[in-house]
């Protein structure tokens, strides 16, 4: 088993520390959020099944995301599609997936976002699934976004669309 050695880049931690000042987010919804469902420390109800699927990491965190957010309907527009749908079953099997305005968009940076900036003005939540490093890869799915918070770490964007956030983006270590 190889360990990984994550080490922060200089520039991003001098960025983060520049935008805050050394202060933590203000935001109550955003500490929230970033603090019990993007870095979630407490196990859930469904994380034994989850652990054994392919991408666990990956697929608690749209658990948590969807628990949150008390999620009703979805749209899966990527892959491991089969273990996302699965995932989001495990948090309510009675979930609409044929619903043509999901609460909950799942897709990726090789989809046409499109779709994502409808879900968003609509007060929706989109996770963007992108490769390693290409943040420049998220800026068609938020922009023209008026209202609600993104939460990007890189390889990963959740943009919550909420109509009473005001516009803000978080840098955010999901780990």
């Amino acid at each position: 088993m190889k360990l990984k050695l994550r080490v922060p880049r200089p520039s991003r931690v001098v960025k983060r520390w520049w935008r805050s000042r050394g202060h933590g987010v203000h935001s109550p919804f955003a500490f929230d959020f970033i603090l019990n469902t993007l870095r979630g420390p407490n196990p859930y109800y469904a994380f034994k099944e989850i652990d054994h699927m392919t991408r666990p990491r990956m697929l608690k965190l749209i658990f948590r995301v969807a628990c949150r957010l008390k999620v009703t309907s979805a749209t899966v527009d990527c892959a491991p599609h089969a273990e996302i749908v699965d995932t989001l079953r495990l948090y309510n099997p009675a979930i609409d997936f044929n619903s043509p305005i999901p609460q909950l968009l799942v897709t990726s940076t090789h989809r046409d976002p499109a779709s994502a900036r409808e879900c968003l003005a609509r007060g929706g939540t989109v996770i963007v699934l992108g490769e390693r490093r290409r943040d420049k890869a998220f800026a068609p799915f938020v922009e023209g976004m008026e209202r609600g918070m993104t939460f990007g770490c890189g390889h990963l964007l959740v943009a919550v669309g909420a109509r009473h956030l005001p516009r803000q983006h978080f840098e955010v270590n999901f780990r």
